[in-house]
């Protein structure tokens, strides 16, 4: 964040700027009083300013250039925080201008409002970066940058304001999409912020879990696990994660889901459990496994 106080000479601004340290270390304040004579100065940063804090008791007791300045910063939608009462004489006071009652009153709502700010900041500059490098801000994009574990990118859509729980146009979770990638530091990006674990994709009807056991991930599958994952939920076809791993003969896996509750008497749309289709298709191997874990 670039941030401009403009003050007079005698206001102490050590306040602010320790809030704007202390929230965000890597931010840079530009000072400038409200005298004529560093108008050029201000101009020479101006473009590139983030944040405004104007500290006058009235905005008619400054120059014309620092009303320029203010104009110039709130037509290019750029947050300004004033105690200038009389500023309303001047603009009309849009949702980039913050009126408050004095220096005390603005200071305060700066400290306790910096994450909001800092969040707000971070949308902004996003939104801008992902219209420059020419990629829509829609979930498709999104789910593609997930695809290809670009988790760089992923982060923007998210500091832009994409839902993390948001499906691409077949109406497939985010998770999902990681998990029949393989992208497993994408999935625990996802679910570190908040993605639904046992969301069910519309084409599959598979929940991400599924979906790891599906690819026969046994990485994705444990950390799924770990994180929480339903066990037996059904898909849309009536079966269990347990169903599909049996399925796939995957032995290492149906142990690890078995061994975490998953249950292997459950009865699919057929009519048959994970434990029935071990005996069925004769895996010998698997139906050991899921004999310790037989429901009465």
């Amino acid at each position: 964040m670039k941030w401009l106080i403009l003050s007079s000479e005698n206001t102490d601004i050590g306040r602010i700027k320790n809030v704007i340290d202390k929230k965000s270390a890597n931010s840079i304040i530009y000072e400038f009083s409200c005298g004529t004579d560093n108008i050029k100065d201000i101009l020479k940063i101006l473009s590139g300013i983030t944040n405004c804090v104007f500290f006058a008791s009235d905005i008619n007791s400054c120059s014309s250039d620092i009303l320029f300045v203010i104009g110039f910063l709130v037509g290019r939608k750029i947050p300004v925080y004033t105690t200038a009462k009389d500023i309303t004489e001047h603009f009309s006071v849009p949702k980039y201008i913050s009126l408050y009652e004095d220096k005390e009153s603005l200071e305060d709502y700066i400290e306790t409002s910096f994450d909001e700010i800092y969040s707000a900041f971070l949308k902004k500059t996003s939104l801008k970066y992902l219209f420059d490098t020419g990629m829509p801000f829609t979930p498709d994009c999104f789910a593609l940058n997930i695809l290809k574990g670009n988790q760089k990118i992923c982060e923007c859509y998210l500091s832009a304001g994409m839902d993390i729980n948001s499906r691409d146009s077949d109406g497939t979770p985010m998770l999902n999409i990681a998990a029949r990638n393989d992208k497993i530091d994408c999935i625990e990006w996802l679910l570190e912020n908040g993605a639904d674990i046992n969301s069910v994709s519309e084409d599959r009807g598979y929940t991400a879990i599924m979906d790891a056991v599906w690819r026969g991930n046994e990485e994705i599958t444990e950390l799924l696990i770990k994180h929480g994952a339903d066990l037996n939920i059904l898909s849309k076809e009536g079966q269990t994660v347990l169903v599909l791993a049996v399925g796939a003969g995957k032995k290492d896996i149906c142990k690890l889901l078995a061994e975490n509750g998953a249950d292997s008497s459950i009865s699919d749309s057929m009519g048959m459990s994970a434990y029935g289709y071990a005996k069925l298709f004769k895996k010998d191997d698997i139906v050991k496994i899921l004999e310790k874990y037989q429901k009465a």
